[in-house]
């Protein structure tokens, strides 16, 4: 109740060259709402200016996500479902895109909200966009976005570098500001049903809100 309409020029928008897409800021920091399906709000992942992220502790977040664009509604042509990891991801798909998203905060609770929205939705193509960690051990993104993808039927996309990839470009994001809004869209066309399964994923317990700290303390004024 006492944020405003998060403004566009809020340096974590300005470096993902996101819009604010609804956001609401407060004592600087966006407001992202973790909300379900019929839209009740069950916590709030606070992005301070540098980027760090922090959840209301106790607060859930397993199955939960973020709706960037508005979900089909009964009778309407269903338009692919994209579901990725964070906001400025999400952001930059629905803007290259035009498809609804639905961000889901960690590679851990992909899979969960997917088979939320395949609930809803049962016959929607579902694509899950996944964060190519490339340089991190068992590529948690790549392998959590292909178990999502297996759970609900879906297609997994990842974005194409080419080239042009700095070390830390890992998200679609990443690839919007390196190549474009149409390397985002080729990467989505190119969407694929994810391999096979191969053992159980390391680590992949969804954290609750218990495991996230308090909050810091973010005064920086807007």
């Amino acid at each position: 109740a006492a944020a405003v309409p998060a403004p566009a020029d809020h340096p974590y928008l300005a470096r993902k060259a996101v819009p604010p897409s609804g956001l609401r800021g407060w004592r600087g920091a966006l407001l992202v709402p973790v909300r379900d399906l019929a839209g009740e709000l069950h916590n709030l992942q606070f992005i301070g200016a540098d980027g760090g992220k922090r959840f209301l502790r106790g607060g859930r977040v397993h199955g939960l996500g973020c709706w960037i664009g508005s979900p089909p509604e009964p009778g309407q042509s269903l338009p692919p479902i994209l579901i990725a990891e964070g906001f400025a991801t999400g952001a930059s798909l629905h803007d290259a895109t035009g498809h609804p998203v639905a961000v889901a905060f960690t590679a851990t609770n992909l899979e969960a909200l997917a088979r939320t929205v395949r609930n809803r939705w049962r016959s929607v193509p579902i694509i899950v966009c996944a964060d190519d960690d490339h340089h991190t051990a068992g590529n948690p993104g790549l392998a959590h976005a292909r178990a999502a993808a297996r759970a609900v039927s879906g297609m997994v996309a990842v974005p194409d570098f080419a080239d042009v990839r700095p070390p830390d470009a890992t998200d679609f994001n990443d690839l919007q500001k390196l190549r474009g809004a149409t390397a985002v869209v080729t990467a989505i066309a190119a969407a694929t049903p994810p391999t096979p399964h191969v053992g159980a994923l390391a680590g992949s317990r969804m954290p609750t809100g218990d495991d996230w700290p308090d909050p810091e303390p973010l005064t920086t004024p807007l």
